[in-house]
């Protein structure tokens, strides 16, 4: 099933999932994965972090605001070639 990253949010590093990925599969189906700037590291963060509709950085600051894909570390675009893959 074809997965699409449709935004990235950025919190500037004030938690460790500082990067919120939001994806769309071609289902219609949305659903969030949270990053660290390492995920891959042990100490690392990148997981699944819920279903549903992308979150919007005016209504929700902490989150962080919106990226481009080439902005991230190469790890976070690495785990995010990954996702679309699976």
């Amino acid at each position: 099933m074809q997965t699409t990253l449709v935004s990235i949010l950025d919190n500037g590093g004030k938690t460790v999932d500082r990067y919120t990925l939001s994806f769309i599969t071609e289902d219609g189906e949305s659903f969030m994965y949270a990053a660290s700037e390492n995920p891959f590291h042990p100490q690392g963060f990148g997981q699944f972090a819920g279903d549903g509709g992308f979150p919007d950085s005016d209504e929700f600051p902490e989150i962080g605001w919106p990226i481009e894909l080439h902005e991230l570390p190469e790890q976070v675009q690495k785990l995010i070639k990954q996702i679309e893959e699976e």
